[in-house]
């Protein structure tokens, strides 16, 4: 009896590892990431700016390129730390910058979103249904901040 009880606690503790460890690919530092496949990148959030039309419709822009593609309908998010999900919007090239595009109005409907087990600082959030090609930017409320995080959308 004495030598299967360390052989217990051993299989115990080997048990509790391998159910903790869901075999899906996680960041090791806190951030917003997209998972595309088995690559967990990070992603940068930009800054926005809002303009007014003449007819005083608010679009906002953002400059540079998103330096995130994912594979359309085979990709996730992982938000480790101080971040919920709180919108998703469609934008599209306009000269040197990306504004909102109107057309595809609001996605957020189309976040879901939850924990990971034995992850309690990390939440996993996907889309629901499939995107079209694009650039999109997923909103994530940080405190009392709201950050967008571009990223396109490609077929290949």
């Amino acid at each position: 009896m004495r030598r299967s009880f360390p052989i217990m606690v051993i299989v115990a503790g080997v048990t509790l590892a391998l159910a903790g460890c869901s075999g899906e690919p996680k960041p090791d530092t806190k951030g917003v990431f997209v998972v595309v496949g088995d690559q967990v990148r990070e992603l940068k959030p930009v800054v926005t700016e809002t303009e007014f039309t003449d007819e005083g419709f608010a679009i906002q822009h953002f400059s540079g390129e998103p330096a995130v593609t994912a594979k359309l309908g085979k990709f996730y998010f992982i938000l480790y730390g101080d971040y919920r999900p709180v919108g998703l919007r469609a934008f599209a090239p306009r000269g040197p910058r990306y504004e909102e595009d109107s057309t595809k109005g609001d996605l957020t409907s189309l976040l879901a979103s939850g924990g990971i087990a034995g992850e309690p600082e990390m939440a996993k959030c996907q889309v629901s249904k499939e995107l079209k090609s694009g650039t999109y930017a997923l909103e994530v409320q940080q405190g009392s901040t709201i950050l967008h995080f571009p990223f396109n959308v490609e077929l290949y």
